[in-house]
């Protein structure tokens, strides 16, 4: 039984930011996390993405950074 757990930010300002488990029958697959930088009007500007992927050995972990232009008019 394949099972994903997604928690969001405890932050509501943070809308983009939240952690992830991957399970596959009660053994973690892997995780995710996401946290941002957020502009004056709580829009994310950069995020940081992390993904470790346990059904592997060894344990691989990939970070990306997500960048985000917004023009405000």
């Amino acid at each position: 039984k394949l099972s994903v757990s997604a928690k969001p930010s405890a932050d509501l300002r943070k809308r983009m930011d939240y952690t992830a488990v991957s399970m596959l029958n009660d053994k973690t697959l892997g995780n995710v996390k996401q946290s941002c930088d957020y502009d004056r009007h709580d829009n994310p500007v950069e995020c940081e993405l992390t993904i470790v992927d346990e059904s592997v050995k060894p344990v691989q972990e990939r970070k990306y950074t997500i960048k985000n232009t917004i023009e405000y008019y």
